[in-house]
C-alpha cells in the first residue's frame, strides 16, 4: 500500500482555511415569548431595533420567524448575522442596543429571551428542514470539516499543479482555497449535512 502525505503547501492552505473558518461569521439566535394580542406591539419594537442596526459596523442582516397561526407558544425567532465575533460583541455592548432593551415593551413579552450563538463552523450546519439554525456537537462538526478538507486538499492540490504548472505559489493558494471554500459551501455541506443529519443531530 502506497502511503501520500498531503504537501506542505495544502497542509498550510488547509489549516489557514480552518483558522478562518473559525473565526469568521457569527449568527445569534434569540427566541423570546410574546404575549396573545400583544404580537403588533413587539414587531413595531422589533422593526425599530432593525432599524437601527443596520448601519452597525459588521452587520450582515437579520431575518425574522414569526409563530404560525394557531400555535399556542407564540414564539418569535430573531437571526442576526455579524461578520465577526468582535463586531457582534461591540453591538451587543453598545448604547445603541442598551437604549432599545429598555425600550422593549415588556408587559408583551413571556419571560426572559433566549440567545444562542452560532460562530465559524456551525455557520455550515444546519439541520433539513429547522424553522432556525441548529447546530451538532463541536466534535461531530470537527471530524466532518477534517474529513472533507483533508480529501479535498489531497485531490485539489495536484490537479491544480497539473492544470497550472508555471503558476506561482501564491496563484495556487488563492485557487485552492476558493475552490474549498466554495465547493463546501455551494456542492458538499448542504448534502454531507442531509446524509449524515440522523448522527449530526442525534442528542
Amino acid at each position: 500500500m502506497l502511503n501520500h502525505t498531503a504537501s506542505p503547501e495544502s497542509q498550510s492552505m488547509t489549516g489557514g482555511l480552518m483558522m478562518g473558518l473559525m473565526t469568521g461569521p457569527v449568527t445569534l439566535v434569540l427566541r423570546r415569548n410574546v404575549k396573545a394580542g400583544r404580537e403588533a406591539e413587539y414587531e413595531t419594537w422589533l422593526a425599530g431595533v432593525q432599524e437601527a442596526s443596520r448601519g452597525v459596523a459588521g452587520y450582515l442582516g437579520v431575518s425574522t420567524i414569526r409563530p404560525a397561526e394557531g400555535n399556542v407558544a407564540r414564539e418569535f425567532v430573531s437571526i442576526v448575522r455579524f461578520d465577526s465575533y468582535q463586531n457582534l460583541r461591540a453591538w451587543e455592548e453598545s448604547e445603541l442596543r442598551r437604549q432599545w432593551s429598555a425600550r422593549l415593551p415588556v408587559d408583551a413579552v413571556d419571560g426572559d429571551v433566549d440567545i444562542r450563538r452560532l460562530e465559524g463552523l456551525e455557520f455550515w450546519f444546519q439541520a433539513p428542514g429547522a424553522a432556525a439554525p441548529v447546530a451538532p456537537s463541536a466534535h461531530k462538526m470537527a471530524m466532518v470539516i477534517f474529513v472533507l478538507m483533508l480529501c479535498l486538499a489531497t485531490g485539489l492540490g495536484p490537479l491544480l499543479r497539473a492544470l497550472f504548472p508555471n503558476s506561482p505559489p501564491f496563484v495556487h493558494t488563492v485557487l485552492m482555497v476558493g475552490l474549498q471554500v466554495s465547493l463546501m459551501t455551494y456542492v458538499i455541506m448542504p448534502r454531507v449535512t442531509k446524509w449524515l443529519a440522523g448522527w449530526l443531530f442525534r442528542r
